[in-house]
């Protein structure tokens, strides 16, 4: 039986693609990649903080890196390691960050549960939905077949909804 060398891992952050081919690993502020089978170093990613967070697209073509503290959330690309993505919540916060099916939309949950922001990677566009349902692990989840999403959220009349 052979065993690999010992690597550094902060805060249990160690993630396999979901094709299998790659293992994320965090030390501290730096992402890196290796590939499952060797181990082998494919790409190491810098970010501006430490990272808090992080998820593979679902296609395992891009990783985010969710720096909580920072209210940003860094994106990269396993295709074109020069591509960087930031997203910066602002003052609204940021407690959650989750990934769509079709691996091109970015979804942060504001502190407070205030809003979901909706970011397209492709098109640039942002859209928000208001006041959604605090519920663990997510408010949210999407249909096997991809395009639909149900939402709980809570309405003006203090009620709560399915949408």
């Amino acid at each position: 039986m052979n065993f690999s060398e010992l690597f550094k891992v902060t805060s249990r952050q160690c993630s396999f693609s979901p094709n299998g081919e790659y293992l994320a690993s965090v030390n501290q502020y730096r992402l890196i990649i290796r590939s499952s089978t060797t181990l082998e170093i494919i790409n190491l990613f810098a970010c501006i903080d430490t990272i808090e967070n992080i998820e593979w697209s679902y296609d395992s073509r891009l990783i985010s890196a969710g720096l909580i503290k920072r209210n940003a959330v860094q994106i990269f690309s396993l295709d074109n390691p020069e591509w960087k993505c930031k997203i910066d919540e602002g003052s609204a916060g940021l407690c959650n960050v989750h990934w769509a099916p079709d691996s091109r939309h970015i979804l942060t949950t504001a502190q407070f549960h205030l809003r979901i922001t909706v970011w397209s990677l492709t098109s640039k566009n942002v859209s928000y939905i208001k006041y959604p349902k605090k519920l663990l692990p997510s408010s949210y989840v999407f249909s096997s077949l991809k395009p639909y999403m149900a939402l709980v959220e809570r309405r003006n009349d203090s009620t709560d909804h399915i949408s």
